[in-house]
């Protein structure tokens, strides 16, 4: 990488507030387990260890301004870990770490996993949702592909499964 590039990802840190630095560094730590457990053992498996490992949020979404500023500001740290990561983290990886982090902070979120066909192929495409709003894609992606109910954590086979 060149010094120049250094520079102005230095300069890109330091104009970062603390609480976006905080988060940036947060999801940096969380995405590249998340991708290796998706590899290794499979969505299935890797979600259910993640609702394990955070607490149930609360049964109502709130949209509280500052819930939403939280919902925005994690959907960008996820996105740019995953821009800068040495490696390609899918839709999937990159929503089920948003998801995760949503529900430590005790916020409700829907993870999305739609199918959509084009040109003879099948598609499929992950997003996470908080109180109707999609967080970490664009607003017609639920448009553009066809989305599967979500499963409450309890219908997910156990971990040792």
């Amino acid at each position: 990488m060149s010094l120049d590039r250094w520079r102005s990802r230095g300069r890109s840190w330091r104009r970062l507030d603390c609480p976006a630095r905080l988060r940036l560094l947060e999801a940096a730590c969380v995405l590249p387990g998340v991708v290796w457990g998706v590899r290794r053992c499979g969505y299935q498996r890797t979600r259910r260890l993640l609702a394990r490992l955070a607490p149930l949020p609360p049964s109502k979404a709130s949209l509280a301004p500052d819930v939403q500023a939280t919902c925005a500001g994690l959907a960008w740290a996820v996105a740019a870990a995953a821009h800068h990561a040495p490696y390609a983290a899918t839709c999937l990886q990159r929503s089920l770490t948003l998801w995760w982090l949503l529900r430590r902070r005790r916020i409700a979120a829907d993870l999305r996993i739609g199918v959509a066909q084009a040109d003879g192929e099948l598609r499929a495409h992950a997003w996470v949702e908080h109180a109707g709003v999609i967080l970490n894609d664009d607003a017609d992606v639920g448009s553009r592909f066809a989305a599967f109910d979500t499963l409450p954590d309890d219908a997910l086979p156990p971990v040792d499964a």
